[in-house]
């Protein structure tokens, strides 16, 4: 019996973070897999990092300092000793375009996420979709 209730496939995908939140504190980190709604995001600073609470997750595009990039504001919604689980509240249309290509791009099977976007267009409201 399949006990997975995520409505967006994982996508096993290493790409270097920043985490920044209201207080002005910016954390660096490498994700370890990404979907539609969220990722995990592993992290050296995890001690210093906050465990619960809004963030911009800024998944940097490339090895350059001014490399392209995609803005994503979230949500921590768990933690553990590997980084934090964030869900994603908003992104303009122009990050979400290139979050769903740089998507497409790295899956094994585009198919299986172009039909999970319309199945389920858009974010989810914060609580809908574990990440």
């Amino acid at each position: 019996m399949d006990t997975d209730r995520r409505k967006h496939t994982r996508i096993p995908i290493e790409l270097e973070t920043e985490l920044t939140f209201p207080d002005g504190s910016a954390f660096h980190g490498t994700t370890k897999n990404l979907s539609f709604c969220g990722a995990f995001v592993s992290c050296d600073e995890l001690i210093a990092m906050p465990k619960q609470g809004d963030c911009v997750l800024k998944l940097i595009l490339g090895a350059e300092k001014e490399s392209a990039s995609i803005k994503i504001t979230a949500q921590i919604v768990r933690s553990n000793k590997n980084g934090v689980g964030v869900m994603f509240s908003s992104i303009t249309i122009e990050d979400y375009n290139h979050l769903k290509k740089l998507m497409v791009f790295n899956s094994s099977d585009p198919e299986t996420l172009i039909d999970e976007l319309e199945r389920y267009p858009g974010l989810n409201k914060i609580g809908e979709c574990p990440p």
